[in-house]
């Protein structure tokens, strides 16, 4: 596995880690888009890389400049003030960056790229698998289809914008964790350009969407309105796995977890008949 750096939003760095096995001729490169408050490193997403590798692709995860991670521990949300500043802008913004560097590499600039993403980084793969030309087709796993209804409403919406600033606690960590009003101005002022509905009433990439009916954080309609949207978006629903395929952080198991490898080998199965 290699690592390197890359400019980001606000020239925040972004960090990057991929794979590949030398012996063989990847297929395609898998570029992987991390959630909201997660990581490139987060539970399960090495082995889950490691599997795609074995199966002969290349596999480039990365973290968003503005996700909260610092520059030393790649696992610890040492930057809440950058947490706090980000938006979607931001990550489509990143995610542009890292397809930019993906295709200027020798060893990758041949290949077709495909962009996953997990959860609220579905919908960034999705909005940039749209727009950029470079991207062949998009997979995503338990993602939202609307950054919209993301934001706090009535009352808690009010004394977000008279403060400036709402917390969400990490409950994994203890942190709270900072969202400015910043946040919603951007997604207002972009709102045009960050619509899954109006993206996916168009969108002609081959899709594949991955959504279990026991999801805790994003409800399995969402996975139905984005076949609603786009009939030609392959949409698989598993009966159970949450909203992270039974994985978690810390993942000291050497194996994936029975519903992250149903993903995997949907995903591999989705991959052999478009590529």
């Amino acid at each position: 596995m290699s690592h390197v750096h890359v400019g980001g939003s606000e020239g925040k760095p972004i960090a990057i880690d991929y794979r590949y096995d030398e012996t063989i001729s990847p297929q395609a490169v898998l570029i992987f888009c991390h959630g909201y408050k997660g990581f490139k490193d987060w539970g399960t997403w090495n082995l889950m890389a490691d599997e795609f590798m074995r199966a002969g692709f290349a596999v480039l995860k990365f973290n968003f400049s503005h996700n909260g991670i610092g520059d030393g521990d790649l696992q610890t949300f040492s930057d809440l003030e950058g947490f706090g500043r980000n938006t979607y802008s931001k990550e489509l913004y990143d995610t542009a960056k890292v397809i930019e560097w993906t295709s200027k590499q020798a060893q990758f600039k041949a290949l077709p790229l495909v962009l996953m993403g997990h959860s609220r980084g579905g919908g960034i793969a999705l909005l940039e698998g749209d727009r950029n030309e470079k991207v062949a087709a998009v997979i995503t796993l338990a993602a939202v289809c609307d950054f919209g209804d993301r934001f706090p409403l009535g009352k808690d919406f009010e004394a977000w914008e008279k403060r400036g600033v709402f917390y969400v606690k990490n409950g994994r960590t203890g942190q709270e964790m900072p969202h400015y009003f910043s946040f919603y101005e951007d997604y207002k002022k972009h709102q045009d350009q960050l619509d899954i509905y109006e993206t996916l009433r168009h969108f002609s990439k081959p899709l594949l969407a991955l959504h279990t009916m026991d999801d805790e954080a994003v409800h399995v309609s969402a996975g139905m309105k984005l076949k609603k949207w786009n009939s030609n978006t392959e949409l698989h629903l598993y009966a159970s796995g949450g909203h992270t395929f039974e994985s978690k952080h810390p993942w000291t198991n050497p194996d994936l977890p029975l519903s992250m490898l149903r993903v995997v080998e949907d995903v591999k199965s989705f991959l052999s008949l478009i590529l």
